[in-house]
């Protein structure tokens, strides 16, 4: 090979060197500010301001699907499609002043898994972009719209996967900044710091004190339910056999899925915090989602229907055990109860 054709190569590969890191460098930052508007086609009068309503994401085969839509609180509501934004995975928390998340794969590069993202304002103008490596799976926003929380599958794509490895970021929206992957916080158990190379962490949930989150936490193949500080950068572990918890609108329990004895599939239980027992709710159909709270009674989340076709229903049962499960609206994932934006408690 000749000086020329060498240099040629050396260049190449340093351009390429130069790139990947760069790319890299892009989906470990996470999340940067922006201020090009989201268009808002056929928005609805008020969006996500005014009374309470469910935004979920719609999943009829109408030439809509993974778009954003808006129903009323009481089931079997029609929804409206509005906006331009696409999501896999979708949540919006604050009311008037509050902020969504909406979380979608970028197919155009068939070599690497890459998520795009946006987190949006209640006009639907961008606050933040977020790009990681990975396939959506959680997303989450505290109730007065200041942080937000997203998990990706690294590897895998359920989290009965024996090779399944998540990365958890937490975002302070108020600032545009990233806080960071929860697999830098120092995780504590029965008062001692533990640390191993197989953490994995998803499904937060924040409380209202603008501190305090859950998430779960496995290692060695256990799944653990654990209480973080965004303050302290830590986490203590709380009990086992918790996954995807969901905060009750008082504070008071937690909803989370169970796995069932069958190693593949999950049951709706609810926990109570002040005694860390907790109860199966009356639903016995596989449920693998973060469930939402519609009030402080009843539980929504998704169910998919195999009756006739496959299709995504999101269903609504009371968090007590009690009744039957009722089927809340058809053709929809992702939900999220948009409510009046909270008043942030001292922590």
């Amino acid at each position: 090979m000749n000086t020329r054709a060498v240099g040629f190569v050396v260049l190449l590969v340093v351009c390429l060197t130069i790139g990947v890191a760069y790319v890299s460098g892009a989906a470990r930052r996470g999340a940067f500010s922006a201020d090009k508007p989201v268009e808002a086609a056929g928005a609805p009068a008020g969006l996500l301001t005014g009374q309470p309503r469910l935004l979920s994401l719609n999943k009829a085969n109408d030439g809509r699907y993974n778009h954003m839509q808006l129903s009323a609180l009481q089931p079997e509501s029609s929804a409206q499609v509005f906006g331009e934004l696409l999501c896999e995975r979708g949540y919006f928390a604050g009311g008037d002043t509050g902020v969504g998340i909406c979380l979608t794969r970028d197919f155009s590069n068939p070599l690497r898994a890459v998520i795009t993202g946006t987190v949006f304002a209640a006009d639907l103008r961008p606050l933040m972009h977020i790009v990681d490596e990975g396939i959506p799976s959680r997303a989450r926003v505290s109730n007065d719209g200041t942080l937000a929380a997203y998990t990706v599958f690294v590897t895998g794509h359920s989290y009965t996967d024996v090779g399944l490895s998540t990365r958890t970021v937490i975002l302070d929206v108020a600032r545009r900044r990233e806080i960071g992957n929860l697999e830098t916080f120092t995780v504590f158990r029965h008062g001692a710091p533990i640390r191993s190379p197989d953490f994995n962490f998803w499904g937060v949930t924040f409380a209202d004190d603008g501190d305090t989150f859950y998430a779960t936490l496995r290692t060695a193949g256990v799944n653990y339910l654990a209480r973080g500080t965004l303050a302290g950068r830590s986490m203590t572990v709380l009990r086992e056999g918790v996954e995807c918890p969901s905060l009750s609108p008082d504070g008071m329990r937690l909803a989370f899925k169970s796995l069932n004895p069958d190693r593949q599939t999950w049951r709706v239980h609810v926990l109570d915090l002040a005694t860390l027992a907790d109860w199966p709710i009356s639903e016995t159909r596989n449920v693998d989602d973060q469930v939402e709270w519609l009030d402080n009674m009843h539980v929504l989340y998704e169910v998919v229907d195999n009756s006739s076709y496959p299709r995504i229903n999101l269903v609504v049962t009371a968090a007590d055990g009690s009744g039957a499960p009722r089927l809340f609206l058809a053709d929809a994932a992702s939900p999220s109860v948009v409510r009046q934006a909270v008043t942030r408690t001292a922590p």
